[in-house]
């Protein structure tokens, strides 16, 4: 779901960059790890509470991006 009138919900899943397909991009990126051709995946990991992220009702520009979330890490030999 791309819209909510929940600001709470909606303020929550804001990030950049947006969520994208777990079928498409996750195999994509899967591939080119098994093959080689990216050796590193980095992620900029910035988790935002309720209350700073209500900092944007009125205004979505300004909430601040970012997610809850687990984080998994794994190497690949």
């Amino acid at each position: 779901e791309v819209w909510s009138d929940d600001f709470d919900w909606a303020a929550m899943h804001v990030m950049s960059p947006p969520i994208r397909s777990l079928a498409h991009d996750g195999e994509a990126l899967a591939n080119a790890l098994s093959r080689g051709v990216l050796t590193l995946v980095g992620s900029d990991h910035a988790v935002f509470n309720r209350k700073q992220k209500a900092n944007g009702k009125g205004d979505f520009r300004v909430i601040p991006n970012g997610v809850n979330g687990t984080l998994r890490m794994s190497a690949a030999n």
